[in-house]
C-alpha cells in the first residue's frame, strides 16, 4: 500500500478527530496518509470554515495531506479560503 485515504466525510467533529488519529496511527512508518475530507457528499455538506478546521486537525494529527470530495463542491467559497489559507 502507497497511500491510505480514508473517507471522513462528516461534520460531526469529535467523530473526525477520532477517525483522523487512527489512520494516522494504522499508515505511520508504512505509507503516506491524506485525509478524505467530505465538502458536499451523501453523508454530509460541508462548511468552507469547516473544511478549513479539518485541515488543521488533519495536519496537527500528523497527516500526510488531505483530499476533498467532490471536486464539483470545490466551489468559489471553498476555493476562497483555500486561497487565504496558504
Amino acid at each position: 500500500m502507497d497511500m491510505l485515504c480514508p473517507m471522513l466525510y462528516t461534520n460531526h467533529a469529535p467523530f473526525f478527530e477520532k477517525f483522523t488519529k487512527r489512520a494516522v496511527d494504522a499508515g505511520r512508518g508504512h505509507c503516506q496518509v491524506c485525509i478524505g475530507i467530505g465538502i458536499g457528499s451523501s453523508h454530509n455538506q460541508n462548511t468552507p470554515e469547516g473544511m478549513i478546521e479539518q485541515m488543521k486537525v488533519s495536519k496537527s494529527l500528523g497527516a500526510d495531506g488531505v483530499i476533498f470530495f467532490s471536486g464539483s463542491a470545490l466551489t468559489a467559497p471553498f476555493t476562497e479560503k483555500l486561497k487565504a489559507s496558504r
